[in-house]
């Protein structure tokens, strides 16, 4: 059973691998020079990218459970790496689409786009990669 440290530990062991991989082989040059910019700093752009999310393997808001913690070391895996393949897919769908999933209004101002871009797969990424789920309410008796 995996605790959330061993969750994030892995989960930044998984990015190197396919989050690097994933970004170099999908991402088409005009999106990678919008994450590029998105995902300001030093260091490659993947490893940038999974210090943003990683925490969202192991955290989850108000009325959403994460489901990463507590599983088994091969799901565990799995999960991850579909997390960051989820990224790149995330990251290249339509902005309606992304706002759609993410739930969040369209940036209005122009010199947000890139901004916008972050804030947009980091509301979508958790439900689309199926880290987090809502938590039900229990029936009353």
């Amino acid at each position: 059973m995996s605790d959330a440290s061993a969750v994030r530990a892995e989960a930044w062991a998984s990015a190197e691998v396919i989050l690097k991989n994933e970004i170099s082989r999908m991402v088409p040059a005009p999106l990678l020079s919008d994450l590029e910019a998105a995902y300001d700093g030093d260091g490659e752009l993947w490893a940038r990218v999974a210090a943003d999310l990683v925490e969202l393997t192991t955290s989850a808001p108000s009325g959403y459970k994460c489901v990463l913690v507590g599983v088994d070391e091969g799901t565990l895996k799995a999960k991850l790496q579909l997390f960051w393949r989820c990224f790149v897919a995330v990251a290249m769908l339509p902005p309606a689409r992304r706002q759609a999933l993410g739930k969040i209004t369209p940036c209005e101002d122009p010199q947000e786009k890139v901004e916008g871009l972050r804030a947009e797969i980091k509301r979508a990424l958790p439900t689309f990669a199926q880290c987090w789920q809502p938590v039900r309410a229990e029936p009353r008796a």
